[in-house]
């Protein structure tokens, strides 16, 4: 009877030795999936590395468009070769270099491919002087600066300024009245057959350069030529 007991109890242990190694089993078995659902986000998606791409710029710049250039660069080719030479800076660069010199008269005007004016004026007596003005034409930049002229070439510049009863104000719209849009790059007083003239060279609408005598007696266009 003893004998009987001890196997039962013996038989109760083993049993709960089974069932303990079972249930300590299932436990381990359930861990590696908990250690997964708790390492995916919210949604199940996989976390992003730290060094993957889709990390924030530090700079906070988007990224660049693949069709933009980045940049809005001119060419060469649009850059205008000659200086921009409206009536108005024309007129503004005359009047400052006339006024540089006491009882002058402007007796040429030349636009520079730097932007500025090269002009000359006569004095009373027949001395010329050259002035460079600002492109704005309101600002003497250098000058005035006496020539060395002889006396008969004074004697010129006299005869001349006062033969031009049309001054460089009025040659400058006569010309742009022939040429509507263009540009005067250069007028000079000259003699021709004993006649005063003014000798201009005008850029037209289209760009083409055209060499004008103007009477500076009348402001009548007396020939045009086309530069080639």
């Amino acid at each position: 009877m003893e004998h009987r007991t001890t196997l039962r109890r013996t038989g109760q242990r083993r049993s709960m030795r089974a069932l303990a190694v079972a249930a300590t089993a299932g436990l381990v078995l359930a861990l590696p999936a908990c250690s997964s659902d708790d390492e995916a986000g919210p949604s199940g998606s996989t976390p992003t590395a730290p060094g993957s791409s889709a990390a924030a710029d530090p700079t906070g710049a988007s990224p660049t468009d693949p069709g933009s250039t980045g940049s809005d660069d001119t060419t060469a080719g649009e850059l205008a070769e000659e200086p921009a030479a409206d009536a108005t800076a024309l007129v503004t660069a005359g009047r400052t270099a006339e006024a540089a010199v006491d009882g002058s008269t402007l007796s040429s005007i030349e636009a520079e491919r730097d932007g500025t004016w090269e002009i000359d004026v006569v004095d009373a007596d027949g001395t010329r002087f050259e002035v460079i003005v600002s492109a704005d034409g309101t600002t003497v930049v250098s000058g005035p600066r006496e020539e060395r002229d002889s006396a008969d070439d004074k004697a010129e510049h006299r005869a001349e300024v006062q033969g031009a009863t049309v001054d460089f104000e009025a040659a400058a719209s006569a010309l742009l009245e022939e040429f509507p849009g263009g540009q005067v790059t250069e007028l000079s007083l000259d003699t021709e057959d004993g006649r005063v003239i003014w000798e201009a060279d005008v850029i037209d609408s289209s760009g083409q350069r055209h060499e004008v005598d103007l009477d500076a007696g009348t402001g009548k266009v007396l020939s045009s030529e086309l530069d080639d």
